[in-house]
Formats: C-alpha cells, structure tokens, sequence
C-alpha cells in the first residue's frame, strides 16, 4: 500500500474536521486551509476544496454559518 504524505495530511485533516463538535474551531481549520490556498500549488488548492466540500455536506451547523 503506497500513500503519499499529502494524503495522509488531507485525511487526517478531514476525520479531525468532520469529528470535531466545535463549530467555531472548524470554521477557523477551514479559513487556515483556505489563506495557505493563496501560495500554494494547484493539486493543494484542489485537494483543499474538494476536501471542505465534504466537511460542509457532513456539517450542516457549518453550512448555516458559512451562508450568513
């Protein structure tokens, strides 16, 4: 089995983020990911996205507040 140390970065990221109870502490994991999208390449950007995409669909108290 062959894994990548990204995709071990974005799936620990992920279970921490979609286990965590505490809104607030989400939103900011999420605004964090989102500044270092700004310097990163493009697979990080993408990987990034796709992985909040899951976080907001699992999280539907993160997907009221981020609609505010």
């Amino acid at each position: 089995m062959h894994t990548s140390l990204s995709e071990m970065f974005f799936d620990l990221i992920l279970v921490c983020m979609k286990e965590d109870e505490n809104l607030n502490r989400v939103l900011a994991m999420a605004k964090r990911m989102l500044q270092l999208c700004f310097g990163a390449n493009s697979n990080f950007i993408i990987t990034t996205l796709l992985m909040l995409d899951k976080i907001i669909e699992s999280k539907d108290g993160l997907r009221i507040v981020l609609q505010k």
